[in-house]
Parts: structure tokens; sequence; C-alpha cells
């Protein structure tokens, strides 16, 4: 692990702390950037189905057109 000094909003971090039932700040924040890493994951790998599903629709469209 990376110790690294950085300024916190004092009230965000209590309300994650709180939310999270954890009383750690540390740990709040890498549980924090856990899941906002998931999250972002997750969001980019439900987005690529849906592009290619707009690509394959445009080439076929390009297809028939031809």
């Amino acid at each position: 692990m990376t110790a690294t000094w950085i300024d916190l909003d004092d009230e965000a971090l209590a309300e994650a702390m709180r939310m999270l039932g954890i009383s750690s700040a540390g740990d709040t924040v890498n549980a924090v950037l856990r899941e906002y890493v998931t999250r972002v994951k997750r969001i980019e790998a439900l987005e690529k189905p849906a592009v290619l599903r707009v690509r394959t629709e445009v080439m076929r469209r390009d297809v028939r057109m031809a």
C-alpha cells in the first residue's frame, strides 16, 4: 500500500464512514475507491454491447443501401 497525505472533506468522510459502518478513515477511503472502480467497470461492460449493437445496425444499413 502507498501512504499518501491528502486533504479530505471531513463531512463527506464522516458520512461515508457512517454509511459503510467503517470507523477508520483509511479503510473508508479504500472501500470507496474499490466501489468506484467496480461501478465504472460495470458501466463500461454494460455499454459495450450497446455500442456493438449500434455499429452492427449501421453496418447492416450500409449493406442494404449498397
